[in-house]
């Protein structure tokens, strides 16, 4: 039966064989890439989210200009927020900057609430936590409220969102909101130190944000106290008493 068989069936055989292993070692080959590139976008994705292990030689730093000290603290970025600061400088502030360091603006950006510096070797980010004035007589909350937060006059309120809930604002309202953002301040004495260690165990806390054209500014309301506390990142201190609960009141 053997001496029967067709050479050609036998050759046609054996070339089927060798076509099918170059197939699945093909397949192999596919697949084993696939795996490597999936390695290489996880490894990247990886990389680029997580931090970027710098040295930071100061946490903080204080800004000082005209008589206003302000307070930053430095960002700690993933590294692909990390490359992309370059890009983020907006107007350089000459008035913060000397000879070695360099502050700039973000990009599109008119408050000195966020601040991108620029030593030669390294740029970093920087957020405002809290201020203080060289003469509390002559100074007042005015000069932080319109270039940290953006809010030079009771013009500059667009609304006010209480709890997700946005009002709109007439003129009358927004000038007493706009008087009590200037009334901001840091706990001096003992009895507004007792207030502010209080509030933090107040079992009513609101939400309240002033939105403006180009941004918001993030408050907490206590309704019980009426105390009403910027809540800004790392920024908690700062809070007026409110003269009357009609804020409390529009929910």
């Amino acid at each position: 039966m053997l001496n029967g068989i067709d050479d050609r069936f036998i050759s046609e055989a054996i070339q089927d064989d060798t076509a099918a292993k170059r197939s699945g070692k093909g397949r192999k080959i596919a697949v084993i890439g696939s795996i490597a590139a999936c390695m290489c976008l996880i490894a990247g994705s990886v990389y680029l989210t997580g931090k970027p292990g710098r040295n930071k030689e100061q946490l903080g730093v204080c800004i000082s200009h005209d008589g206003v000290n302000m307070f930053y603290e430095q960002e700690e970025l993933i590294r692909l927020k990390d490359f992309m600061l370059k890009n983020e400088k907006g107007e350089k502030i000459d008035e913060f900057s000397d000879e070695t360091v360099s502050w700039y603006k973000l990009k599109d950006s008119d408050d000195v609430k966020t601040l991108i510096r620029d030593d030669g070797n390294d740029i970093t980010e920087w957020k405002f936590v809290s201020y203080s004035f060289d003469d509390n007589d002559d100074k007042n909350m005015k000069w932080i409220a319109e270039n940290v937060f953006a809010i030079g006059s009771a013009e500059d309120i667009k609304s006010m969102t209480i709890d997700d809930e946005e009002f709109e604002l007439d003129d009358s309202r927004k000038e007493k909101l706009y008087n009590y953002i200037l009334a901001l301040k840091s706990p001096q004495s003992d009895e507004e130190l007792s207030l502010i260690e209080g509030i933090y165990g107040s079992s009513e806390t609101v939400k309240l944000s002033v939105n403006t054209p180009k941004d918001t500014v993030e408050f907490l309301l206590y309704p019980n106290e009426n105390v009403l506390q910027l809540n800004e990142g790392k920024i908690y201190s700062l809070f007026t008493v409110m003269t009357d609960d009609e804020f409390s009141n529009m929910r």
